[in-house]
């Protein structure tokens, strides 16, 4: 099932969109990776950087530095309440050569009633 599917059904990771207030991008359904959420954080849809940098350049005239300028200035720049959205930008580089980090780094205790494999 791609991203518009999954948001014509309402749910994104578990979450059930048609009862929460996040904010969504029209034009980069494509580019959601999912939605963080917390004990004090709303739920908020999340959105891969690089990958709506990589729309606007699909879908216009504009070189990947305007593209990255446009993005920060008209969407990131733009306040849209505590239910808006954010951006994961990962350094792929850093990502290739250590991979994902440990949740639990060596020496460090265990949370209780959590293994850790």
């Amino acid at each position: 099932m791609d991203q518009t599917e999954i948001l014509k059904r309402g749910h994104i990771a578990g979450f059930d969109l048609d009862n929460m207030n996040c904010v969504f991008l029209n034009g980069f359904e494509s580019c959601i990776v999912g939605v963080i959420s917390g004990i004090d954080i709303a739920p908020r849809v999340c959105y891969d950087r690089q990958g709506m940098i990589e729309e606007l350049i699909r879908h216009s005239s504009m070189t990947e530095e305007e593209a990255d300028e446009y993005l920060s200035f008209n969407v990131e720049g733009t306040f849209t309440g505590e239910d808006g959205p954010v951006f994961l930008e990962i350094d792929e580089e850093t990502w290739r050569r250590s991979g994902p980090q440990q949740l639990n780094p060596p020496g460090s205790p265990e949370p209780e009633g959590i293994e850790m494999s």
